[in-house]
């Protein structure tokens, strides 16, 4: 015997980032549900491709973490709803990769899911199965904008929007490069090669250093803001030019996780 189940529909509401060890993107969603008991429990599984506005190409988010979630009985006998979490972890190659194909721009999101009742008010036989939901494709748009603030939340490349002057329409050449450079140091990370990861950022540094006013000689209490900012990356380039430098007793410095990651914040 099969049970019957009720009806189920979930929509999504947005998206956020958070970071542990690894960029997480967090779908947030609304779940409509009817015709379940109270306290019935289901498992939901999903899997998250996105579409880049524009080029339209496409780009795999993968599967989310598995989701429990316990349903409560609505008095009325109508529709009830409920908040849900959907959590995508990424590895910083994928990521990378994910904002190449997106290029800065905003993109489709895409959410296909299966719904396994674990749970629904009876026991079940050993010759039950557990009922399976099928939903359908669910997706949304998430704006350029949308997507920085995941970016930002991820807690990687804060500085750049910090220190850089962020374009007013689509992003320059420089600001291009830049990125660029941050990316590869970031892959050169990931790899082992944390020298190497020092240099690329270097390289980041002294781009960005031609987009801020030069450090005027007076005063350190009359400089504005952006001289301030131009102080704080000429230090930041000092520091990464010992990994560069071919006399001692800087050269034969060894250079560690930690380093490369303190010069790409």
């Amino acid at each position: 015997m099969i049970l019957v189940v009720g009806s189920l529909l979930w929509s999504i509401t947005g998206v956020h980032g958070e970071a542990i060890l690894d960029p997480v993107v967090v779908v947030d969603g609304q779940l409509d549900y009817q015709g379940f008991p109270r306290g019935a429990v289901l498992l939901l599984l999903a899997t998250a491709s996105a579409q880049v506005e524009g080029s339209g190409t496409m780009a795999q988010l993968g599967p989310a973490e598995l989701l429990t979630v316990q349903l409560a009985a609505n008095s009325s006998g109508g529709m009830a709803t409920r908040d849900i979490h959907l959590r995508f972890q990424f590895s910083m190659t994928a990521a990378l990769e994910f904002e190449r194909r997106r290029a800065g721009s905003g993109f489709q999101l895409f959410a296909n899911s299966q719904v396994i009742a674990l749970w629904f008010g009876q026991p079940m036989t050993d010759n039950e199965a557990f009922p399976i939901l099928s939903l359908a494709t669910t997706q949304r748009s998430v704006t350029a904008a949308e997507w920085n603030t995941v970016v930002s939340q991820w807690g990687r490349g804060v500085a750049i929007p910090l220190l850089v002057p962020l374009p007013q329409a689509l992003p320059t050449p420089e600001h291009q490069a830049i990125v660029s450079c941050l990316q590869e140091a970031l892959s050169k990370v990931q790899a082992g090669n944390f020298r190497d990861a020092v240099l690329d950022a270097r390289r980041a540094t002294e781009l960005m250093r031609k987009l801020l006013p030069a450090v005027p000689g007076s005063s350190k209490r009359e400089r504005t803001v952006p001289e301030r900012q131009s102080a704080l990356l000429d230090a930041l380039f000092d520091l990464e030019s010992a990994a560069a430098h071919p006399d001692e007793p800087v050269r034969s410095a060894v250079w560690h996780r930690e380093d490369a990651l303190l010069v790409l914040a």
